[in-house]
């Protein structure tokens, strides 16, 4: 488990020093990260990709915001409204950004995907379209898949696959890794 609190550590800490490219790329591959860890073949897919953050990810949208509220609004509310962004929109929007480096997907729900930068604003914008195109708050959105990525992590202890596949992940060794390389940090 210490290599994927490794990746979420680290994108809080790309967050917290406004390296935001870094921080929703590395946030859009937890999701695969994820699925294939946890399956038996350890292999991703859109399938896995598309289930693991319909049920880790999508309930936490929006909670950040709801939380701001007060108490008797939030009773006014009734259940949360997950929003617009489910697995398989996700999905393609990570293969758009991640292989063409575009926010835009023919095959997508959306027109495009717009992240809003924090502290641009007075009023915060998550998970809202604006026309055919679907708004984020960029901190928001990557601390909604680390939280529900922790929480995954505390469902996997455990589970006898997922520390297989685990011990097959690339980690980083801070003396080297012998015989190979010895006395300076590798990532293998």
């Amino acid at each position: 488990m210490v290599v994927v609190n490794e990746l979420l550590d680290q994108i809080e800490k790309s967050l917290e020093h406004k390296f935001y490219f870094l921080s929703l790329y590395a946030t859009l591959t937890v999701p695969d990260a994820a699925g294939a860890l946890e399956s038996e073949n350890f292999w991703a897919t859109q399938d896995k990709y598309v289930a693991w953050f319909d049920t880790w990810v999508r309930p936490r949208m929006g909670g950040q915001i709801l939380a701001r509220l007060p108490p008797q609004v939030r009773e006014r509310m009734g259940p949360k409204r997950l929003g617009p962004l489910d697995g398989a929109a996700c999905y393609q929007f990570r293969c758009s950004l991640l292989h063409q480096g575009s926010t835009i997907r023919k095959s997508s729900p959306f027109d495009r995907i717009m992240f809003v930068e924090p502290k641009t604003s007075t009023v915060t914008i998550h998970n809202s379209m604006s026309d055919n195109s679907l708004v984020l708050d960029l901190p928001m959105f990557c601390t909604e898949v680390v939280e529900g990525a922790r929480a995954w992590l505390k469902s996997m202890e455990g589970n006898e696959v997922f520390a297989s596949n685990v011990a097959k992940s690339a980690k980083r060794y801070p003396d080297g890794l012998p015989p190979h390389i010895s006395g300076v940090p590798v990532i293998s």
